[in-house]
């Protein structure tokens, strides 16, 4: 899987980094193993884990078949 390069609008290496990462829904087996890994964390006791989704992510900075970052609108889930 392709890994993101940066976390902003900005290409200033000290930009805030205020990108959230999504899954997208047809990445069938990363979404498995997410939700594998929230059981396991879940029945261990130890965080909440709540899944979001959204169709409007943000403005997008990074995209590859699997996922997307993007610096979410106001009205986006977080």
């Amino acid at each position: 899987m392709a890994e993101p390069t940066r976390f902003s609008a900005s290409r200033h290496p000290r930009a805030q980094e205020t990108a959230i990462s999504w899954v997208k829904a047809s990445a069938d087996e990363h979404v498995r193993r997410l939700r594998l890994l929230v059981a396991l964390v879940e029945e261990a006791g130890r965080i909440r884990i709540d899944e979001l989704r959204t169709k409007r992510p943000g403005y997008i900075v990074f995209e590859d078949d699997h996922q997307v970052v993007a610096l979410p609108f106001a009205d986006t889930p977080r």
